[in-house]
């Protein structure tokens, strides 16, 4: 009577165990599945704004008859909040990067505009494509990790766009805008320079 509870009992503890274990085996392959899903979905979105990211940074502007130079490419923009995934599987710090992304362009745009309504002068405009080029490389290579971690995550292959060359474009971006700056500086530099009073021997 006593054996039979017992095995009783293990046969009941046995059961429980095997169901547990096949809930939490469905459960990681679910969780695998809208992983690889939300990954899809959300690097088909990064990869977008990568492509405009690229296409603001190479414009250069178009010149007219007159020597006025216009854009001709138009900001990209990233709106997660509208693709139907479920963000909670992501790891926190991932997650924050892609929902702030929005909020960054917003920032990058506010200072292009700011630097076309008081710094950019006729008629090339070089302050404000500088502005764009220095903002979206900056975007663009951000984006692109974004894109590698959610790859990773998901399983999906790596970047083939990368033959492209848009990392390279976005740092050598970013440097030609460093070396504008310094440029610039001493230039102002020099000129502050020859206002001061010369001294007299």
């Amino acid at each position: 009577m006593f054996e039979k509870l017992i095995v009783v009992i293990l046969g009941g503890l046995v059961g429980f165990l095997l169901t547990i274990l096949k809930e939490s085996v469905a459960a990681k392959k679910s969780k695998a599945a809208e992983t690889y899903y939300l990954a899809i979905i959300v690097t088909s979105s990064i990869e977008q704004f990568i492509v405009g990211c690229r296409e603001v940074v190479t414009d250069n502007g178009t010149e007219d008859q007159n020597g006025y130079t216009y854009y001709h490419s138009q900001t990209p923009s990233f709106t997660p909040l509208e693709l139907e995934v479920d963000w909670k599987i992501l790891p926190q710090d991932l997650l924050y990067d892609l929902l702030n992304l929005p909020q960054m362009v917003h920032e990058a745009n506010s200072y292009i505009s700011a630097v076309s309504d008081y710094t950019a002068t006729p008629p090339d405009f070089a302050e404000f494509y500088e502005a764009r080029a220095m903002k979206y490389a900056a975007l663009g290579l951000l984006a692109i990790q974004m894109s590698e971690k959610l790859r990773d995550l998901g399983g999906l292959p790596k970047r083939k766009v990368e033959e492209w060359g848009d990392r390279q474009t976005f740092l050598l971006a970013l440097h030609e805008s460093e070396e504008s700056e310094i440029m610039r500086k001493e230039f102002q530099q020099k000129m502050l320079d020859s206002l001061k009073p010369q001294a007299h021997a």
